[in-house]
Protein backbone atom coordinates (compact mmCIF):
# COMPACT_ATOMS: atom_id res chain seq x y z
CA UNK A 1 0.00 0.00 0.00
CA UNK A 2 1.37 3.40 -0.91
CA UNK A 3 1.71 6.34 1.45
CA UNK A 4 -1.00 8.14 -0.53
CA UNK A 5 -3.40 5.22 -0.13
CA UNK A 6 -2.74 5.08 3.63
CA UNK A 7 -3.31 8.84 3.91
CA UNK A 8 -6.55 8.54 1.91
CA UNK A 9 -7.84 5.83 4.27
CA UNK A 10 -6.90 7.86 7.35
CA UNK A 11 -8.69 10.94 6.00
CA UNK A 12 -11.73 8.81 5.20
CA UNK A 13 -11.67 7.35 8.72
CA UNK A 14 -11.48 10.83 10.28
CA UNK A 15 -14.34 12.18 8.14
CA UNK A 16 -16.49 9.12 8.74
CA UNK A 17 -15.91 9.20 12.50
CA UNK A 18 -16.98 12.86 12.58
CA UNK A 19 -20.20 11.77 10.89
CA UNK A 20 -21.08 8.86 13.12
CA UNK A 21 -19.55 5.88 11.29
CA UNK A 22 -17.44 3.52 13.35
CA UNK A 23 -13.73 3.92 12.62
CA UNK A 24 -13.28 0.26 11.72
CA UNK A 25 -16.21 0.37 9.29
CA UNK A 26 -14.68 3.44 7.63
CA UNK A 27 -11.31 1.70 7.44
CA UNK A 28 -12.94 -1.30 5.73
CA UNK A 29 -14.72 1.02 3.34
CA UNK A 30 -11.41 2.64 2.44
CA UNK A 31 -9.73 -0.69 1.78
CA UNK A 32 -12.65 -1.86 -0.35
CA UNK A 33 -12.62 1.40 -2.31
CA UNK A 34 -9.00 0.75 -3.22
CA UNK A 35 -9.48 -2.96 -3.94
CA UNK A 36 -9.82 -4.20 -7.49
CA UNK A 37 -11.60 -7.36 -6.37
CA UNK A 38 -13.61 -8.68 -3.44
CA UNK A 39 -11.68 -9.28 -0.20
CA UNK A 40 -12.05 -11.98 2.45
CA UNK A 41 -12.43 -11.14 6.13
CA UNK A 42 -8.89 -12.43 6.70
CA UNK A 43 -7.49 -10.13 4.01
CA UNK A 44 -9.41 -7.14 5.34
CA UNK A 45 -8.34 -7.81 8.93
CA UNK A 46 -4.69 -8.02 7.92
CA UNK A 47 -4.81 -4.94 5.70
CA UNK A 48 -6.75 -2.84 8.20
CA UNK A 49 -4.72 -4.02 11.18
CA UNK A 50 -7.78 -4.98 13.25
CA UNK A 51 -9.14 -8.27 14.56
CA UNK A 52 -11.11 -10.58 12.32
CA UNK A 53 -14.02 -10.37 14.78
CA UNK A 54 -14.10 -6.58 14.45
CA UNK A 55 -13.91 -6.82 10.66
CA UNK A 56 -16.72 -9.37 10.63
CA UNK A 57 -18.97 -7.22 12.84
CA UNK A 58 -18.34 -4.05 10.83
CA UNK A 59 -18.61 -5.80 7.45
CA UNK A 60 -22.01 -7.21 8.44
CA UNK A 61 -23.11 -3.75 9.59
CA UNK A 62 -21.98 -2.20 6.27
CA UNK A 63 -23.79 -4.99 4.44
CA UNK A 64 -27.03 -4.32 6.35
CA UNK A 65 -26.77 -0.66 5.38
CA UNK A 66 -26.32 -1.59 1.72
CA UNK A 67 -22.79 -0.18 1.50
CA UNK A 68 -21.03 -3.49 0.83
CA UNK A 69 -22.08 -6.82 -0.64
CA UNK A 70 -21.15 -10.25 0.67
CA UNK A 71 -20.14 -12.79 -1.94
CA UNK A 72 -19.59 -16.53 -1.81
CA UNK A 73 -17.07 -18.35 -3.95
CA UNK A 74 -17.83 -21.93 -5.05
CA UNK A 75 -15.72 -24.40 -3.11
CA UNK A 76 -14.58 -21.75 -0.63
CA UNK A 77 -16.24 -21.46 2.78
CA UNK A 78 -15.03 -17.89 3.30
CA UNK A 79 -17.16 -14.82 2.69
CA UNK A 80 -15.84 -12.07 0.47
CA UNK A 81 -16.86 -8.43 0.46
CA UNK A 82 -16.93 -5.68 -2.15
CA UNK A 83 -18.57 -2.31 -2.47
CA UNK A 84 -22.24 -2.30 -3.39
CA UNK A 85 -23.31 -0.80 -6.70
CA UNK A 86 -24.43 2.48 -5.08
CA UNK A 87 -22.50 2.62 -1.79
CA UNK A 88 -22.89 6.35 -1.18
CA UNK A 89 -26.67 6.59 -1.03
CA UNK A 90 -26.98 4.77 2.34
CA UNK A 91 -24.19 6.93 3.77
CA UNK A 92 -25.84 10.15 2.62
CA UNK A 93 -29.25 8.89 3.83
CA UNK A 94 -27.78 8.39 7.32
CA UNK A 95 -26.37 11.91 7.25
CA UNK A 96 -29.74 13.33 6.12
CA UNK A 97 -31.53 11.52 8.97
CA UNK A 98 -29.01 12.81 11.50
CA UNK A 99 -29.41 16.39 10.26
CA UNK A 100 -33.22 16.01 10.22
CA UNK A 101 -33.25 14.81 13.86
CA UNK A 102 -31.10 17.79 14.85
CA UNK A 103 -33.40 20.17 12.95
CA UNK A 104 -36.49 18.66 14.63
CA UNK A 105 -34.93 19.06 18.07
CA UNK A 106 -34.09 22.71 17.37
CA UNK A 107 -37.58 23.38 15.99
CA UNK A 108 -39.16 21.82 19.07
CA UNK A 109 -36.92 23.95 21.24
CA UNK A 110 -38.08 27.09 19.44
CA UNK A 111 -41.71 26.14 20.08
CA UNK A 112 -41.23 25.05 23.68
CA UNK A 113 -38.88 27.69 25.01
CA UNK A 114 -39.68 31.35 25.64
CA UNK A 115 -38.32 33.82 23.07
Amino acid sequence: MTAGEREFIEQLVAAAAENGLPRTAARLLGHLLLAEEAKSLDELAEEAGVSKASVSLNARWLEQLGIVQRLASPGDRRDYYRLAEEPWEPIFAMARRRIQRFHCALSAGCRLLPP
